[in-house]
């Protein structure tokens, strides 16, 4: 069964899938569904065509996506910044010797009464090692409240889910060490190799998740009515108006 198809999607939960049911219920009920489908922007592809330089699978990716690549089958000026940050990551020994390992390793385990699933991007079982590639606007831009890229997106949910999850399909007593590595999508890429073992760090974000979960639970068995969020794309295209709203209240809608 294909990792990233649908019918494996209503299978296991995943981080991707955590996430999406945080940013819009009625949403990600729509997508398992089959009645919507995820949105390939310019920074995803440029991220998902990174991603394939790293685990070999260029050429696939290529046949999935024609409409990026020019007649000769170079990318478009939009997404030539995908090269630059190959290169950049080439020439760095040691960013690369982080790189390497097993690519798209596959595990399985089950939180909190659902089974999960994970595909780290590097494994080095060896060293007992997880390494995540990440692109991201800016290694230093702060975001609102001061934090960074990491705390943003929410990688050390990310990396205590992978934990565990290894730590439990290898049926380990400690979890693994992980690691992101991380290049900018600037003119100029910025690169950084970032330790994200945080095992106390990691047990918060796992009650987190416990606390949470139930909801995500009565929501994939049908049992509760997805709650829209009205800002995203899907939200937006499947909108019904049914009231008229004054103009000082415009930004509370």
């Amino acid at each position: 069964m294909n990792y990233y198809s649908l019918e494996h999607d209503n299978q296991f939960m995943s981080c991707s899938q955590y996430d999406m049911w945080e940013q819009c219920e009625a949403k990600y009920v729509a997508y398992l569904e089959g009645n919507y489908t995820r949105e390939e922007t310019t920074p995803f592809l440029v991220g998902n065509y990174i991603h394939s330089w790293l685990d070999g699978s260029q050429e696939k990716f290529k046949e999935l996506h024609p409409n990026i690549f020019t007649k000769k089958g170079d990318l478009k000026s939009e997404y030539q910044e995908a090269n630059t940050m190959i290169e950049v990551l080439k020439e760095d020994p040691f960013c690369m010797d982080m790189l390497s390992g097993t690519c798209e390793a596959t595990f399985f385990g089950n939180l909190f009464g659902l089974p999960w699933k994970i595909r780290v991007d590097k494994w080095k079982p060896g060293l007992y090692r997880v390494v995540d590639l990440k692109t991201t606007r800016s290694i230093q831009m702060k975001y609102e409240g001061g934090i960074s890229f990491i705390e943003k997106y929410k990688y050390q949910r990310r990396a205590a889910v992978y934990a565990e999850i290894v730590r439990q399909f290898r049926n380990e007593k400690d979890y693994p060490h992980f690691y992101i590595v991380a290049i900018s999508k600037e003119t100029t890429p910025d690169k950084i190799v970032i330790d994200m073992t945080d095992f106390s760090r990691w047990e918060e974000e796992l009650y987190y998740i416990k606390n949470n979960i139930e909801r995500i639970k009565l929501l994939r068995n049908k049992q509760l009515i997805p709650v829209r969020c009205e800002r995203c794309n899907y939200c937006k295209s499947t909108k019904k108006l049914s009231e008229i709203v004054y103009y000082k209240n415009i930004l509370e809608v």
